[in-house]
């Protein structure tokens, strides 16, 4: 008889174990979701490039909140790519410096939960477009 009774206790035990393992991993996964749809920052992404089309790796990019005027500051890579991310919705004043580049400034408008794309040339003809992130 004793031997019954742990098998009982063993299965209860194991019922026990995998419904905790259930819901630890519930909750885990659960607050991934809630904060994702729970954006509050944008960013804008791009590349910078001469007026010959060639890209420009060491770019200085700077971003202005028009509303505020705070500037953020970021550089390009290797492929003239550059991030600038967790910025507050607003519209951005984006500019860059670089060897042979001129100066121009784009206007980008920056949205809760979405990337803005920018293609940064010299001669203002840099193109915008809105990327959602999900």
């Amino acid at each position: 008889m004793r031997v019954i009774e742990m098998t009982l206790i063993n299965r209860g035990e194991i019922r026990k174990s995998f419904l905790l393992c259930t819901f630890l991993l519930l909750c885990l996964v659960c607050p991934g979701v809630a904060v994702g749809q729970n954006a509050t920052t944008g960013s804008i992404n791009g590349t910078v490039v001469d007026s010959g089309g060639a890209v420009v790796p060491g770019a200085s990019i700077t971003l202005t909140d028009l509303a505020t005027r705070e500037q953020r500051v970021v550089i390009s890579n290797g492929e003239g790519r550059f991030t600038a991310p967790f910025l507050k919705p607003d519209n951005f004043e984006v500019s860059a410096t670089g060897e042979g580049l001129q100066s121009s400034k784009t206007t980008v408008q920056v949205l809760t939960g979405q990337q803005s794309a920018e293609r940064h040339q010299p001669d203002g003809g840099g193109e915008r477009e809105q990327c959602a992130t999900h």
